[in-house]
């Protein structure tokens, strides 16, 4: 009988910045999901219903930390505009 595989939790290097990026991403409605390219991804997020790529492929491996690092950059590019 084989071996189960281990699940390995990916590894994300998150600070408050992300988690602040977070939650002001989710009170706006902003959202993001990987969309599978091949072996890679990229990254999809969604504004008032409409859907918007990153047009930048990632490797799955780095999906999470991508993720992650997208909300920081769209807080960043968004949260501006609304002050």
């Amino acid at each position: 009988m084989p071996k189960k595989q281990q699940y390995k939790q990916p590894i994300a290097n998150t600070q408050e910045e992300h988690y602040t990026a977070f939650k002001w991403c989710d009170e706006h409605g902003i959202r993001i999901y990987p969309k599978i390219r091949g072996s890679q991804f990229i990254l999809v997020y969604v504004i008032d219903s409409q859907a918007h790529t990153s047009n930048k492929l990632y490797e799955s491996k780095d999906y999470q930390q991508a993720i992650w690092d997208f909300y920081l950059f769209l807080y960043n590019k968004f949260n501006n505009d609304t002050n």
